[in-house]
């Protein structure tokens, strides 16, 4: 009797033994599964901050159908860039440098073609025809203006006419001829002796 007993705990000693040694590797190899899972979800989360510092975005406006945040990889040109938004029939991109390279956090405005061209249009060179319907009356289109024509107006100089221009390709186009007031320097007074000779058309 006394050795049915001691044969009967050495195999309850051994199920015994059994049951911890597979309790113990199911646990590791869940622990495993979750390290892994864990790594991969870090894995993703980096690659996508990686993919995001490396785009550049731009806000695009004026005469396209898709206006507003666009992101491209570095390097892109403004022409690939505003084909991605669609210009509009209107759209007049010979005024743009489409050639040009474009910025992180640049806004690009689109202008629209002077719809009331023909016989009263802009001339090439940005001189009206006079007396033509629809001209604008020898007004100094800000937004196009070179350096030269700029410094032609009262109380602008070389110094205010790079001002301008620095303001105009760092912000896009004047929405308005009020909005030369934020240019450095210019003020209510400057203003008031150029508002009826300039326009943003």
């Amino acid at each position: 009797m006394f050795e049915w007993d001691r044969r009967t705990q050495i195999v309850l000693m051994v199920l015994l033994a059994a049951l911890v040694f597979g309790a113990g590797a199911k646990y590791a190899g869940r622990q495993n599964i979750d390290d892994n899972e864990i790594t991969i979800v870090d894995s993703g989360v980096n690659s996508e901050t990686k993919e995001d510092a490396g785009r550049v975005y731009v806000h695009i406006t004026g005469a396209v159908e898709k206006s507003g945040l666009h992101s491209f990889p570095p390097g892109t040109r403004l022409n690939d860039a505003v084909t991605a938004a669609i210009p509009q029939p209107e759209a007049d991109l010979e005024k743009l440098n489409l050639a040009a390279i474009i910025k992180d956090e640049e806004r690009i405005h689109v202008p629209e073609r002077d719809l009331f061209g023909g016989q009263g249009g802009a001339r090439e060179n940005g001189d009206p025809h006079p007396g033509g319907p629809g001209g604008n009356s020898g007004l100094v289109n800000i937004n196009t203006a070179t350096a030269k024509e700029l410094e032609a107006l009262p109380g602008i100089g070389p110094a205010y006419s790079k001002r301008i221009i620095d303001y105009r390709e760092t912000n896009g186009y004047f929405s308005s001829i009020e909005e030369l007031q934020e240019v450095s320097g210019i003020g209510p007074k400057t203003f008031e002796g150029l508002k009826d000779l300039v326009s943003v058309h």
